[in-house]
């Protein structure tokens, strides 16, 4: 009786042996279980960091070169848009820079005039360094002009006062645009021009600068011109002498001659019978 008492709290004790080392197996199982999970979780939310890291970077990237993209394309369309109010001419319509540019009409009346607008040297060069000799200037969408036809009288608009309004569409451009113009005197000369001389303007250097900046990217593009040419108006044929007349019409607009300066042939200030003709230099 008391070997099968014996052998009975025997086999009771093996079976709780057993069912505690089963309980103990179960809960190991479960942390390691939450230690995986935690592993997976943290290698997920480190690669989606990583992704979206590596999506800002490109985004960043594309919209850096789409930037530039834009300052480049820009500066360089502004750049030969200027080009064109000095150089082209359109003889079907009757079209010149004196009466379509309010640029060359700027520089008819102020370039060569060295005690007001200097011509560039060097930067080393007190009175004609960059701070001197470079003017910027500032652009509009919108210019008033005058258009005259054949026979002198001033073309009417839909308002009937005379004026056109033309649009050049400067809306367009990105961020920051900055024109900066200067001028310099003929290779090999030393010498101030005199404002009476014809002769001497030839090869007269003309630099202009557009800068667009967007982004923080920027772009600058540079071209040169020089006065190719300085006949003087015929006066006898009708074109020319409505070229000549949309010189002296521009004396009293200060926004062309804020100088105040006269056209008199006599005191060598302006000299509007002469005709400039401008050139790009190829680079």
């Amino acid at each position: 009786m008391m070997k099968a008492d014996f052998l009975k709290r025997k086999k009771n004790s093996y079976q709780n042996s057993e069912s505690k080392a089963g309980h103990d197996c179960s809960g190991h199982d479960a942390g390691a279980a939450l230690i995986f999970a935690v592993i997976v979780i943290s290698i997920l939310i480190i690669f989606t960091f990583s992704l979206s890291l590596i999506a800002y970077t490109l985004y960043a990237s594309q919209t850096k070169n789409i930037a530039s993209m834009r300052c480049r394309e820009a500066a360089n369309s502004l750049s030969v848009a200027l080009g064109d109010e000095l150089t082209y001419e359109d003889t079907v319509n009757n079209k010149y820079p004196e009466s379509e540019s309010y640029l060359y009409k700027y520089l008819r009346y102020n370039l060569c005039q060295d005690t007001t607008w200097p011509y560039y040297v060097s930067d080393n060069t007190v009175g004609h360094d960059r701070k001197a000799a470079v003017r910027y200037f500032k652009l509009s969408s919108n210019g008033a002009k005058k258009v005259y036809d054949a026979d002198m009288e001033v073309k009417k608009d839909a308002d009937g006062d005379g004026i056109l309004v033309r649009d050049s569409g400067v809306e367009g451009l990105p961020g920051k645009t900055e024109v900066a113009v200067y001028w310099m005197l003929p290779d090999g000369t030393e010498e101030d021009i005199q404002p009476g001389s014809l002769s001497s303007r030839k090869g007269i250097r003309l630099f202009i600068e557009v800068t667009c900046e967007a982004a923080s990217q920027s772009y600058t593009v540079k071209h040169e011109y020089i006065i190719d040419k300085t006949p003087e108006y015929n006066i006898n044929n009708n074109i020319q002498r409505i070229r000549k007349k949309s010189i002296t019409d521009a004396q009293d607009n200060v926004s062309i001659n804020p100088c105040g300066f006269v056209v008199n042939e006599a005191k060598d200030e302006i000299n509007s019978t002469e005709m400039w003709v401008w050139k790009k230099v190829t680079e």
